[in-house]
């Protein structure tokens, strides 16, 4: 395969062996020029793994091509104030995923203390912390 071929299947990226047309079709549908995507089947779901203006993202959707969850790894400048608040308390910001299901929006957060004992901790849109784990 010479490199002009690589590279063009590199940017159109979707590895779609086996994931369902309406599977597709929704992802291409709700996605504006992805990169790099990768599919992987979990039970009856179907989870895109891709970029979209450099930041990483993870799609699930069902076989019938309805989505169920979309994870961002946002840069940590993008978290919202509301949630810096909610852990300054904690420590130090290491890791920022905004999860997004129907209409429930949620911070999946690493955190890591003045000992550099890191946490997991879920909040919600409010920054009001729904699970807390030393990791």
């Amino acid at each position: 395969m010479d490199a002009k071929n690589f590279l063009s299947k590199i940017l159109a990226g979707t590895k779609v062996s086996g994931t369902p047309k309406a599977v597709k079709q929704a992802f291409a549908k709700t996605f504006n020029r992805p990169l790099n995507t990768e599919w992987n089947q979990i039970g009856d779901e179907w989870e895109a793994i891709f970029y979209v203006d450099e930041m990483e993202n993870i799609a699930r959707f069902q076989s019938s091509g309805e989505l169920l969850s979309l994870k961002t790894n946002l840069p940590l400048t993008q978290a919202p104030d509301d949630i810096k608040k909610a852990i300054q308390n904690v420590g130090e910001l290491m890791n920022v995923i905004v999860i997004k299901r129907k209409q429930t929006l949620m911070y999946q957060l690493i955190v890591r203390n003045e000992k550099l004992e890191r946490f997991f901790m879920l909040l919600n849109s409010e920054g009001e912390v729904l699970e807390k784990e030393k990791l």
